[in-house]
């Protein structure tokens, strides 16, 4: 039997997390030695320049050869040898402002040297040199006029955005010059002493039991990867009844993301004063519009502890299920697709699928149990993206 990549991916996950060996072969059905062939070949390897299982090397490893053979060939081309060493100095002119001097030398097999001459030697006034550097530094200074808080790294970013290639360090020497700066260093010690005092706050205390409904919710984020573009899945969960109250999604884990799913859920549900909203330390969730949207309906937030995911375990737990049911059991052409694929699980979640937790009921039979009564046991929830 042949089993899915991501199939293969969740065991090996599991395992790392504390599953056995034997409860994966009794309950899966999987031989041994095909589980430890998994665990050799899709182990993730973790170092400072990110995470990468030895397929994924492997694969890289591949690539990059391919590529060597494709630049051996190109530079062993006749046209390519018959460059003489002025029109090599004439494409890196052309290309230069899109990528770095040192590849384009290497690409055109021309010493750096030789080319930092080349424009030494025509660095007058006219020169294209001194008028690429006299654009930028008009671009910066109105980047910094319209946006006084950036820095070196966000005025870099705007300038790559609209396609220049530009160097941090270049960006560093034309605002010196310019007499520019970025000003957000009072208001990042502002926001870490505020953050500090907000993330002593656990009012749950792994005691995750409520009277009634929108009583306490929990939120978090998760990541998902459709066609090798993460997108971040943003909810909020009744502690009460277990039901997901309201999701979205957006490309980045930002306060942005985490705001508008929160303004759904009040929307979704008319909550009152009293609500308590647990969270974990996340920018998103200790940032200051995100308490004074709280403060703004009178509601009380509460953090887990740093490192302490158990502290909202039963956010943990719905993010594990829609994972191991839903995420890892299919293939998504397009984030449409997926969007659509997504509101039906949570229809799925909230109105069908039995939780032992709640005695084997759904969440809506808990969170709504009047809806028995009338028969309206379906409660659909449109997902919508801030992307």
């Amino acid at each position: 039997m042949r089993h899915k990549e991501s199939y293969k991916e969740i065991i090996v996950g599991e395992y790392y997390q504390g599953r056995s060996i034997k409860d994966i072969i009794e309950k899966e059905k999987i031989p041994r030695s095909t589980i430890y062939s998994w665990l050799k070949k899709y182990h993730r390897h973790t170092t400072k320049y990110g995470t990468a299982t030895p397929k994924m090397l492997q694969d890289a490893n591949k690539r990059i050869k391919k590529l060597e053979k494709i630049i051996e060939i190109l530079q062993n081309s006749e046209t390519f040898s018959n460059l003489t060493t002025a029109q090599k100095e004439k494409e890196i002119d052309l290309l230069y402002k899109h990528y770095d001097i040192r590849t384009l030398c290497a690409a055109f097999l021309l010493p750096p040297g030789t080319y930092y001459n080349h424009i030494f030697r025509n660095k007058g006034d006219k020169s294209k040199f001194a008028i690429r550097r006299s654009n930028l530094r008009d671009r910066i200074y109105k980047l910094h006029q319209k946006n006084p808080d950036y820095g070196i790294r966000r005025i870099k970013a705007s300038l790559v955005n609209e396609g220049e290639f530009i160097s941090s360090t270049m960006v560093s020497r034309l605002m010196q010059e310019l007499g520019i700066s970025g000003d957000t260093s009072l208001i990042k010690k502002q926001n870490k002493r505020l953050a500090a005092y907000e993330r002593r706050l656990n009012l749950l205390k792994q005691d995750f039991k409520a009277k009634g409904p929108n009583e306490v919710w929990l939120g978090d984020m998760t990541v998902v990867a459709i066609n090798n573009v993460h997108y971040y899945i943003s909810a909020y969960l009744d502690l009460y009844s277990r039901k997901i109250v309201a999701y979205r999604i957006g490309r980045s884990p930002s306060t942005h993301l985490a705001m508008e799913t929160l303004r759904m859920a009040i929307k979704n549900e008319n909550p009152a004063a009293c609500l308590i909203i647990h969270t974990d330390n996340g920018s998103a969730y200790v940032s200051y519009s995100m308490r004074r949207l709280i403060r703004h309906y009178g509601f009380t937030q509460s953090f887990s502890r740093p490192g302490k995911p158990h502290d909202n375990a039963p956010m943990e737990s719905f993010y594990n299920t829609i994972k191991r049911e839903f995420i890892y059991r299919k293939e998504f052409k397009s984030l449409d697709s997926f969007r659509i694929e997504l509101v039906k699980y949570i229809d799925y979640y909230n109105n069908e699928r039995i939780q032992k937790s709640l005695s084997n009921r759904s969440p809506i039979s808990i969170h709504s149990p009047l809806n028995l009564v009338t028969g309206k046991i379906q409660q659909k929830t449109e997902v919508s993206s801030v992307i």
